[in-house]
């Protein structure tokens, strides 16, 4: 884990937070397309959250894709398929009129299992490059609209067909070898590739673990002239480390703040929790944010009104002006 210090203000009495990352967090935080992100200024933007979830879709049904594929590149597919099939495909190796030996009749069965698998393995392409196509005309829009350049956080996979059988043969580089099919692969004019674009893994996962959010919140602290750490684990006066989204200090106004960051509705569990962290910490206000835009209990608000923690919900739907008036009113 990275370790990470803020001291407290002179004259102020408060312990000294010593703050951890782990080396996985601190690994996502330094990608640069994550980088990218942060530095966008749209993270808690609705228009920037529906389009980084539309790419996790996408890119998550390009690698499904792909895995099928991988999956059935390991199978004999002509067998599975023949031993299902012979007897339909038997019928249709009927010629009228002209008696055929059982060698003549398998020849045409497995020239017809030949020809559908190779349809069959065209299915996949097809819908990765559609998906690929998808994620590149949403950018293009956002950009239209933005004038935000974000094309730096997609990365793309290199995929590679035989080009007799249209079987999956390798990913990212070009191996030579033989396809089942008996084409031998000698060089890339053997294979036919494309080249889907996706979201790599750490901004995937810098999406699905919500850590948007967390750094969204921590750059309207910044703005109000906070200092901040964000994603941090940090030890508390019982010996207990306390997994914090956000902390933020202010040694002008001696103010120092933890803020927890939910998708899902505030609850008197999360005030619970924050509160105990609170006290364990030394710290006298927190903040919940809150993407869902439900109602707020009137128990819970009464409780975190108690602890002094402050509540918002719905925070995309806010504009910036209203969120950083929240945070100079705390």
């Amino acid at each position: 884990m990275a370790n990470l210090i803020l001291k407290k203000p002179t004259g102020k009495k408060w312990p000294d937070f010593f703050g951890e990352k782990t080396k996985e967090r601190s690994r996502i935080e330094n990608n640069s397309a994550v980088k990218s992100l942060v530095s966008s200024g749209f993270l808690l933007t609705k228009f920037l959250n529906n389009l980084l979830y539309s790419f996790l879709i996408n890119t998550n049904s390009i690698k499904k894709e792909i895995e099928s594929e991988v999956l059935l590149a390991k199978e004999d597919t002509k067998k599975i398929i023949a031993v299902s099939s012979k007897m339909m495909l038997k019928k249709k190796s009927e010629v009228p009129g002209k008696k055929l030996t059982e060698a003549m009749k398998n020849k045409i069965i497995d020239k017809t299992i030949d020809i559908f698998l190779i349809k069959k393995r065209e299915q996949p392409i097809r819908k990765i490059t559609k998906l690929s196509s998808n994620i590149e005309d949403m950018l293009a829009d956002f950009e239209d609209m933005t004038g935000k350049k974000l094309k730096a956080i997609l990365s793309t996979i290199n995929i590679y067909y035989c080009i007799e059988c249209n079987k999956l043969h390798c990913l990212e580089s070009v191996r030579k070898g033989s396809c089942k099919c008996g084409k031998k692969i000698n060089s890339f004019s053997d294979l036919k590739k494309i080249t889907p674009v996706v979201l790599p893994e750490e901004v995937v996962k810098f999406v699905s673990q919500n850590m948007w959010l967390e750094y969204g919140v921590e750059s309207l602290f910044r703005k109000a002239n906070f200092n901040t750490n964000c994603g941090v684990y940090v030890m508390g006066s019982s010996g207990i480390r306390h997994e914090i989204d956000v902390i933020a200090e202010n040694h002008t106004t001696l103010k120092r703040v933890i803020t927890e960051c939910k998708t899902q509705p505030i609850t008197r569990v999360e005030i619970f929790k924050l509160y105990v962290k609170m006290l364990d910490l030394g710290c006298s206000r927190g903040l919940i944010f809150s993407t869902s835009p439900d109602l707020i209990n009137k128990d819970v608000i009464k409780f975190a009104s108690y602890a002094n923690i402050f509540l918002v919900n719905a925070v995309l739907e806010l504009k910036e002006e209203a969120l950083m008036g929240i945070i100079k009113s705390i």
